[in-house]
């Protein structure tokens, strides 16, 4: 007997994306929006390595797309590989500043951006650089590589990359806290707050769960429980946490009702 499918129709309709992009790369490997194309795919599937890769695939083909270099940048980035991240920018950057010593009026290659543009893209990687938030990274990795039992210091890394945006990053650098310390309720309560907010809801669950085991006097994690219980279409266990969270913050448990009662 064949086991059910559980995977979301979105989910399968991009699966069925994939083989039909990868047969029209086979027959015109030079069609660079497929290569986007898929790229994006694996993207919305949540697929950071096969992304990784197929923007690799086109680079090899076309060296010189700034956009592409900036995805790579990008992508490498919500992977915590800040090394990676900012090699990528600086191709991205300099494909950006070749593209400008060409003609303002001058039609653009097949795939790139036009002139204003690759400006554009261009600023990101000063401002990715720039940010603190980016210094604050670079700081806690050397910490925790030069100490990789500091579970605080790897929880101020995951805090990092959470401000930075990368939160796969952040879901790992949690999940390495936790590895060290399996009872850090903070830390599973930013893993919660982490797969919440890439609607990993079901995950954001059994770290919340957690969370309020092994602190059962806490509002936060009980109140953010509830609302995942409830984007779950869990009702009556949003009212258990409801009811729950009258006696620890009467002013969380009155928003989760009016989440509940929406």
């Amino acid at each position: 007997m064949a086991k059910p499918n559980h995977k979301p129709p979105q989910d399968q309709e991009l699966a069925r994306l994939i083989p039909r992009l990868e047969a029209k790369l086979a027959q015109d490997e030079g069609d660079i929006l497929s290569y986007y194309e898929l790229a994006a795919v694996h993207h919305l599937r949540g697929d950071r390595a096969r992304m990784l890769k197929t923007l690799k695939r086109l680079l090899a083909r076309e060296p010189d797309l700034s956009l592409a270099h900036w995805l790579l940048g990008w992508a490498s980035g919500e992977e915590g590989r800040s090394s990676q991240a900012a090699a990528a920018f600086q191709r991205a950057v300099n494909s950006i500043r070749r593209g400008l010593d060409q003609e303002e009026n001058e039609t653009p290659p097949p795939g790139r951006p036009d002139a204003a543009s690759r400006r554009d893209i261009g600023t990101y990687k000063e401002m990715y650089t720039n940010d603190p938030n980016y210094a604050e990274v670079k700081y806690y990795q050397k910490v925790v590589e030069a100490d990789q039992q500091n579970f605080e210091q790897a929880f101020l890394l995951g805090l990092a990359y959470k401000r930075l945006g990368w939160y796969y990053a952040a879901l790992e650098a949690f999940k390495q806290v936790l590895k060290i310390n399996p009872d850090y309720d903070e830390a599973l309560f930013e893993l919660g707050n982490t797969y919440k907010h890439l609607n990993r809801l079901a995950e954001a669950v059994k770290a919340y769960s957690r969370a309020v085991t092994l602190n059962p006097g806490v509002a936060a994690p009980r109140f953010q429980l509830g609302l995942a219980y409830l984007k779950l279409g869990d009702q009556p266990s949003a009212r258990r946490e409801q009811q729950a969270l009258k006696k620890l913050d009467p002013d969380l448990a009155s928003q989760l009702r009016e989440a509940i009662e929406a």
